[in-house]
């Protein structure tokens, strides 16, 4: 390679780093709940019906559940063992409608 100086240009310096960086947010996982389109949810609604969820039927310990963009709720799990059974076993009905589960950088965005 040759270095060429050309007039008015800014120098460019690039940076490679020697190690990939530790995965960050490994226990959370992006929530929908498949109702009748065109029905907006409530966030308290989608936390109580999640909260339920957790407690009786899934027997899964949550940290938070909140808002989110990219579907009706984010949700932080207390293990990431029980965060990866219920996005494999994706959708699970409770009550009348299904709710599925995929890792948080698998949603739309």
């Amino acid at each position: 390679m040759h270095l060429e100086h050309v007039e008015n240009q800014q120098f460019m310096i690039r940076a490679v780093a020697s190690s990939r960086p530790l995965p960050r947010h490994e226990d959370w996982a992006i929530a929908t709940i498949h109702l009748i389109p065109g029905n907006v949810l409530n966030f308290n609604a989608v936390s109580e019906v999640l909260d339920d969820l957790f407690a009786d039927v899934t027997r899964v310990q949550t940290r938070v559940i909140q808002r989110t963009h990219l579907s009706q709720a984010l949700v932080r799990f207390e293990r990431v063992y029980d965060m990866d059974s219920l996005i494999a076993n994706s959708p699970h009905q409770f009550d009348n409608v299904a709710i599925s589960f995929v890792w948080h950088n698998q949603g739309r965005n």
